[in-house]
């Protein structure tokens, strides 16, 4: 498909150049340049290395972006960047990865400089006869700049592109949504409504026609998220490993952003888990405002690659928290409808007035009963006081009911209500919230 994009122009496309340090420190930044059609090269010592370069002139060196024994994903390129512009050097290219997908690739200098004896467009004179090549490197991601008269006149992209999956201007795609569920009080059922929720989010659709991607967080170090989406039932996963967490995001914005895990039942989600180890960081992070926003740079790096970002906190008002907050743009709080729920509400909507400092726009998207047992008095009267008493502050859903055998079977399981027992009345009332957060938040209901 042939679409007009006339903010791009040739000078976009030319050579850039960083030092090994600098593409180390800024190797996501380098590769999304690279992906829209730059070239960039790496330089040592006033030495040229490599070249990092997008799919469109993989395929005019005739490199198999589907070739997985080239395959690097993007965290490890960064651990190993001098082995890597080292194979480069010797006429080796290393494709970079990113969940999975081929986003850039390191070519050699001689790979570089029979690139620059090429045309870097296709000519419109010239697409009929390239037609089957464009449209092979389009099936793959890629994407060839159309050139008129030395001017960059439109881009031959995938149907995904299209629909939103890697967008042309960042104005075209779904804004990301970060929804952080916290409430002060333990057993609030925070972890189970990031697993419920999320879950029925990835089999929805976005207002372009594609599954939701979304991404679950889990910054509780009792890692009930993690246990539930089955991440560390063998002893041997990476998922327990403190460095499969967003230890190093907390510390430093700048690190890396580990590669998420699928979970086995729910393929459409991806996952960070969490790490006992984590609690070591809630005193550092309260304690210096520049480390508390250091996850909201790191998540919005991700723009463009999720819908979604659910996230999970312990039960406190420590780092941890405060940072998931700050990084949001909402706040929801699932509250049992006990009495305690209601007393500690003070405490909450102090903490999220303190977070605004750093985030305006932190607002509570939600509060969802859970736990309700409508044959008990003191929860029918918790559920009115909460509707009578919170609109002011934010909706109030529709009650979660109370079903411990229906969760006894699924967590174990390590799936879903929707998934494992689509026909209970729970899937129906897990819908039901999710719709009323949808619109919460002004975002479109697609089933």
């Amino acid at each position: 498909m042939l679409h007009s994009l006339p903010q791009l122009t040739a000078s976009e496309t030319a050579d850039a150049e960083v030092n090994v340090r600098e593409l180390r420190s800024q190797l996501r930044k380098q590769v999304d340049a690279a992906r829209m059609g730059g070239r960039i090269q790496v330089i040592s010592g006033g030495q040229l290395l490599a070249a990092v370069v997008g799919l469109t002139d993989l395929r005019l060196l005739g490199l198999n972006p589907s070739d997985t024994r080239l395959h690097r994903s993007n965290p490890d390129i960064r651990n190993h960047l001098r082995e890597v512009l080292g194979q480069a050097q010797a006429g080796q290219p290393t494709l970079i990865t990113l969940h999975g997908q081929v986003q850039a690739g390191v070519i050699s200098p001689a790979h570089l400089a029979l690139l620059h004896t090429q045309h870097p467009h296709v000519t419109l004179s010239a697409l009929d006869t390239l037609l089957r090549d464009v449209l092979a490197t389009a099936e793959v991601g890629g994407r060839t700049l159309i050139a008129q008269s030395g001017h960059i006149v439109g881009v031959v992209v995938s149907l995904q592109d299209t629909h939103g999956g890697s967008s042309l201007s960042p104005h075209q795609e779904q804004q990301m949504q970060i929804l952080t569920f916290w409430n002060e009080s333990g057993g609030a059922t925070k972890s189970t409504m990031v697993a419920e929720l999320g879950y029925l989010l990835s089999q929805r659709h976005s207002s372009a026609g594609r599954p939701n991607r979304v991404l679950l967080i889990d910054l509780d170090p009792q890692r009930s998220l993690t246990h539930r989406m089955g991440l560390l039932d063998d002893p041997n996963s990476k998922a327990r490993r403190l460095g499969a967490t967003l230890n190093t995001v907390l510390q430093e914005s700048d690190n890396e952003f580990p590669e998420p895990f699928i979970p086995t039942r729910m393929p459409g989600l991806r996952v960070i888990p969490a790490h006992q180890q984590l609690r070591s960081l809630e005193n550092i992070l309260i304690s210096d405002d520049l480390l508390l926003t250091g996850l909201k740079g790191a998540l919005r790096a991700l723009e463009y690659q999720y819908d979604y970002v659910l996230i999970d906190t312990p039960p406190s008002n420590g780092g941890l928290t405060r940072a998931a907050l700050v990084a949001s743009d909402f706040a929801v709080v699932p509250m049992p409808t006990h009495i305690k729920s209601v007393e500690n509400l003070e405490n909450v909507t102090a903490v999220l007035a303190q977070c605004r400092r750093l985030t305006p726009q932190l607002r509570i998207a939600s509060f969802i009963p859970t736990t309700f047992n409508k044959g008990r008095v003191q929860d029918r009267e918790i559920l009115e006081l909460m509707q009578t008493q919170l609109t002011a502050l934010a909706p109030v859903s529709p009650p979660i009911t109370e079903r411990p055998a229906v969760f006894r079977d699924v967590i174990p399981a390590r799936g879903a209500v929707a998934l494992d027992q689509p026909k209970n009345p729970a899937t129906a009332e897990l819908n039901t919230v999710l719709d009323h957060l949808l619109n919460a938040i002004r975002e479109p209901v697609n089933g």
